[in-house]
């Protein structure tokens, strides 16, 4: 440890800091302490939720503990998003390699998980797999509807069609 930081605030809405230190790492070969130049920040918290002791690494000096705290929050609540958008809307592979393509596929993803999350809300579905194949069926079946009660009249038998050809 190279040396304690005073600690302004100590409280975030999930995380109690505890501890706000910077520190060089030790060689691990010769274990001993300064042996690379580079400092770094280690805030340590206890999480109010379960009192689990939580460290967060860092080389940014010009923030508070708690905001650093909650940036990594918010990064934690992303990294859970794209695991979603991954693992339950098939965001795996690009099917664009411009930006615009790119983001356009995102943009769409984005859309279709508020659609399936508010779908899935409403109907008090447990998991992701129902409510996606639930969605699906209800959404298909509906465009179907729409498009028979759309293009019945067009293809009724009494419906005729004249053809002028001057």
């Amino acid at each position: 440890m190279v040396k304690n930081l005073p600690l302004d605030k100590t409280d975030t809405p999930i995380l109690t800091i505890i501890s706000d230190q910077i520190v060089k790492f030790a060689n691990s070969e010769k274990m001993e302490t300064g042996a690379t130049d580079t400092e770094f920040r280690v805030i340590v918290g206890k999480s109010k939720q379960d009192n689990k002791t939580i460290s967060f690494i860092t080389n940014v000096n010009f923030l508070t503990a708690c905001e650093i705290a909650e940036l990594y929050k918010s990064r934690w609540e992303i990294e859970t998003f794209f695991k979603f958008i991954k693992q339950e809307l098939n965001f795996k592979h690009l099917l664009s390699r411009t930006e615009n393509g790119i983001k356009v596929v995102m943009y769409l993803t984005m859309i279709a998980a508020i659609l399936l999350t508010i779908y899935k809300k409403v109907n008090n579905i447990i998991g992701w797999a129902v409510a996606k194949i639930r969605f699906m069926d209800e959404l298909e079946s509906g465009i179907m509807r729409e498009w028979h009660s759309e293009m019945s009249p067009v293809f009724s038998v009494n419906n005729s069609f004249t053809f002028n050809s001057s």
